[in-house]
């Protein structure tokens, strides 16, 4: 490059005297040296901000090893974090300092597709489905974003109706328009029971014959609906019949109780399950009659049932009986008098009917007297009151009356002698 040298000038005389001067002679390079850099590509995995691409080429009028740097000026034509382009700008500079600069531009892009990852299948709940979540993630080689889209195609399986399974096909596309594409299969589940609706608890009076209509038609139909099945099953099944009435034998009837289970099911086999009361109700009361019956005073005993009576109803098939004496009336003496007695039908729940029974107690046996056939007074004595028999009546006391015949007899004038004739 530049240069200098001294060139000295001697002038000497015949006599050799002699005087010298320098002169300066100086080479100088101010011609920049001549370079050029060649366009690169390169992908963006392997792109490095700090690394050469390309070639580049130079040459200079003085300098054998001419100095040559780079930077880069500017990234442009940006499409993506993995399509782009990067403007470099070469300089050239020998060793006098002069330079020269050219320019490179550097082609990155990306031809490479995203790669999406997940499971082949996923299962989620039915009522969930339709939805927007994507199950998989995308990862770009170059670091950019991944939009990610769907279609679902329905597919045969999975327990619920009509659909129960979905062939979900994605689409991962780079910010430079790579794509890929990964199959999944939703599953849907059910997990969740239906809501069951039952009727109210049903209580229903038994009829004539102890029956009563508890079909579903009567006693009410259950409802339910589901977060997936829009036709649930609904099934019912009765339990045995538990009769409620306390009774007064071992065979108690009447009123009854049975339980009423209503299950719901769906599709996939998930069920709810409630219980419905039914009742039916023995509020009949028994019918029963007593006949009237006549009793002699003797046989007539106030504990001892007298006469017939007869009971049916329409649950109970062996009706209790009980009675009570309410009162004696028409009473003309001891043994001959009515008894109003009350008889009391009574079934196994507690409804009862009375009934009336008239007694009729009677007497048909006459007193028996008992004297002596002569009886000796002090004439002063005679007439008295005193009754000298006694009288015994099977059913009471007897009153006792006489009256007196005089007849022949005795030393008493004029009569000394009466016939008394007791009546008992």
């Amino acid at each position: 490059g530049t240069r200098t040298l001294t060139r000295t000038w001697t002038a000497t005389d015949r006599c050799d005297n002699s005087m010298s001067l320098d002169q300066t002679i100086t080479v100088t390079d101010d011609t920049a040296p001549v370079g050029s850099a060649d366009d690169a590509s390169v992908s963006c995995e392997e792109y490095d901000a700090s690394a050469e691409y390309g070639s580049h080429a130079e040459s200079d009028n003085c300098d054998s090893d001419v100095a040559v740097t780079w930077a880069n000026v500017e990234t442009f034509d940006v499409l993506g974090s993995g399509c782009y382009s990067v403007r470099r700008e070469y300089t050239f500079t020998d060793d006098c300092g002069n330079s020269s600069t050219d320019e490179q531009i550097i082609t990155v892009f990306d031809d490479v597709a995203p790669v999406m990852t997940g499971d082949l299948v996923v299962q989620i709940e039915c009522s969930e489905y339709p939805d927007d979540n994507i199950y998989v993630t995308g990862e770009d080689s170059c670091g950019g974003e991944v939009e990610i889209t769907f279609s679902d195609v329905a597919v045969s399986g999975g327990c619920v109706h009509p659909i129960g399974m979905y062939l979900r096909t994605y689409t991962a596309t780079d910010e430079c328009g790579n794509s890929s594409t990964f199959e999944q299969i939703l599953d849907l589940l059910d997990t969740t029971p239906p809501v069951l609706s039952i009727p109210a608890d049903y209580t229903v009076s038994a009829d004539a014959d102890c029956s009563a209509d508890v079909s579903t038609a009567a006693a009410g139909e259950a409802t339910a609906t589901d977060n997936c099945d829009l036709d649930v099953e609904i099934t019912s099944s009765d339990s045995e019949w538990t009769y409620t009435c306390t009774g007064d034998d071992d065979n108690t009837e009447g009123t009854r109780t049975l339980t009423r289970t209503w299950t719901a099911t769906d599709d996939c086999d998930n069920s709810t399950s409630l219980d419905q009361t039914i009742t039916v109700t023995d509020d009949t009361a028994p019918v029963g009659s007593a006949v009237d019956a006549s009793v002699s005073c003797e046989d007539y005993d106030a504990s001892t049932e007298y006469g017939s009576h007869a009971e049916s109803d329409n649950c109970d098939s062996d009706v209790a009986t009980s009675w009570t004496n309410v009162e004696d009336f028409d009473i003309l003496g001891s043994g001959c008098y009515s008894v109003r007695r009350e008889y009391t039908f009574t079934d196994d729940c507690g409804n009862s009917s009375t009934a009336e029974q008239i007694i009729t107690v009677f007497d048909d046996v006459a007193p028996v007297l008992t004297n002596d056939p002569e009886i000796t007074i002090s004439c002063d004595e005679y007439p008295d009151g005193l009754i000298y028999a006694t009288a015994e009546d099977n059913c009471g006391t007897s009153t006792i009356t006489f009256s007196d015949v005089d007849v022949s007899g005795g030393c008493v004038l004029p009569i000394g002698q009466f016939i008394r004739t007791y009546t008992a």
